[in-house]
């Protein structure tokens, strides 16, 4: 799954899905190291795997709001500055004539 950034083309964030022989079942089977516990495969590997994962979705999550919210504020600043642009363009035509 892709997210894009409404002002570039290229994605923001790449998000990988596990299956089956991924993360959590154990060394040696497509999981690799991943500590003791994901390592030692079975549920209690997948299960730490899916904790992991969670923790970053959130942590991905959280960040992508944080960005989008700073976004929003530069939009805000943007309006505002164009408004006291045009604003002050208005004052000089009324002073000039």
């Amino acid at each position: 799954m892709w997210i894009y950034s409404k002002k570039y083309t290229r994605p923001l964030i790449s998000v990988m899905q596990y299956h089956g022989s991924g993360r959590g079942t154990g060394a040696g089977k497509g999981g690799g190291y991943g500590g003791s516990i994901i390592e030692s495969g079975g549920k209690l590997g997948e299960r730490g795997a899916a904790k992991e994962d969670e923790y970053f979705h959130k942590l991905q999550k959280s960040q992508l709001k944080k960005l989008k919210d700073q976004q929003e504020i530069k939009d805000e600043e943007e309006r505002r500055f164009q408004e006291a642009v045009e604003e002050n363009e208005k004052k000089k035509k009324k002073g000039e004539h």
